[in-house]
């Protein structure tokens, strides 16, 4: 599986224990951000064994439902984010929908999730915060063509948001989600 490990500026943890949500005990940004890292960790980690990878091809885990895909207008796998073709489009887990993205050879992942806390995000719509995770990996796309997909998503949000409810489990970046 892919190493998808963080945000701008992140830094490295072990995913927290099994069935153990991580907490933060204080606003420290870095604290946040590797609290969230925590959270894309555990629900990567909670998907299905036979689930297969994006790198590989596959879906990457639970599809996004009829309430994310009407918020994302219809975004499909195969579909473009900026310069990045959509590979996979997940369900809402641990607050956020992650969505997995290539160009070319290049693999990377974004997530949305509803605006309010954490640290700034590199796009956003009105009700929607957009961020990209890190990854160290080789053939890791690139932190300005990932800023670049979180703008188009924030983008096609904005076209939806005000007639589309936010799906049932999104929240906000915040320090105390479960």
């Amino acid at each position: 599986m892919v190493a998808l490990l963080g945000l701008a500026s992140c830094k490295e943890a072990p995913p927290p224990p099994p069935n153990e949500p991580p907490t933060a005990s204080s606003a420290d940004p870095d604290e946040i951000v590797l609290l969230q890292t925590q959270r894309a960790r555990a629900a990567l980690a909670a998907r299905p064994a036979d689930a297969s990878s994006p790198s590989a091809g596959g879906d990457g885990g639970e599809m996004a439902g009829a309430e994310v895909l009407a918020l994302l207008d219809g975004l499909k796998a195969g579909d473009l984010l900026g310069p990045a073709k959509v590979v996979h489009v997940g369900a809402v887990t641990h607050g956020s929908v992650v969505i997995d993205v290539e160009e070319g050879t290049q693999r990377g992942g974004i997530f949305f999730v509803k605006l309010g806390g954490g640290p700034l995000p590199p796009a956003s719509s009105d009700r929607y915060a957009v961020y990209y995770r890190n990854s160290k990996a080789p053939n890791a796309i690139p932190a300005a063509a990932l800023r670049t997909v979180c703008t188009s998503l924030a983008d096609r949000l904005r076209g939806t948001e005000a007639r589309v409810p936010p799906p049932s489990g999104l929240t906000a970046f915040a320090t105390d989600q479960g």
